[in-house]
């Protein structure tokens, strides 16, 4: 009967609770797992409402003894309030952010992605005998780019290997190659290899 009591305030105090906060502007949620916590809420920054949540995870580990709270208290959930005033102007501006950053992101992954390729050609070109961060290499390196940009352009039935597409372009690269003079020249055979669904330029 007492544990039932128990109970039934705990349900009250959270039913309380639950109305006021969900007038509040910013509200944060901190536990020890994903699978809820202990809530915090402000007016006045969402950093407060974090802190606020974080404070009643914590107090909450000592008071409740009997409740196995392991690990440590972090910021699990966060919310701002659409019907608070103003709050639609201030999620706009957090979605416009969050989208900002995922473009600079996915440019970042595309420039590391490009300066991969570009090792890649590097090695190649060195192996051919050009120099690095001379005029030559970097010909050389847009050669190849170039030349892996049209194979890629081809519909499947030309991309292999063997076809006369192939042949046309690697002949034309391998030419173009040859034209440079490397400084360092090796026997020169840069043929298309099959990559996934492209072709990249190997030379030996």
């Amino acid at each position: 009967m007492k544990y039932l009591y128990f109970v039934l305030i705990l349900l009250f105090a959270a039913s309380c609770t639950n109305s006021v906060i969900s007038e509040a502007k910013y509200q944060a949620m901190a536990g020890t797992s994903n699978s809820g916590g202990t809530i915090g809420y402000s007016n006045v920054s969402l950093e407060e409402a974090k802190q606020m949540a974080l404070n009643n995870c914590k107090n909450n580990k000592k008071k409740w003894s009997l409740i196995d709270f392991t690990g440590e208290c972090y910021i699990n959930r966060t919310y701002i309030n659409p019907k608070y005033p103003g709050a639609q102007d201030e999620i706009a501006l957090i979605k416009k952010k969050e989208k900002e950053q995922k473009l600079k992101e996915q440019e970042l992954a595309k420039e590391r992605e490009l300066e991969n390729e570009y090792g890649r050609y590097i090695k190649q070109c060195e192996y051919i005998g050009f120099k690095k961060n001379t005029d030559k290499m970097g010909e050389c390196v847009l050669k190849m780019y170039n030349t892996e940009i049209k194979l890629a352009q081809l519909n499947t039935q030309q991309r292999r290997a063997n076809s006369s597409d192939v042949l046309t372009n690697m002949y034309l690269l391998n030419e173009g190659l040859k034209l440079l003079n490397p400084p360092q020249p090796r026997s020169l055979n840069c043929q298309a290899r099959p990559f996934g669904n492209f072709m990249n330029i190997y030379c030996n």
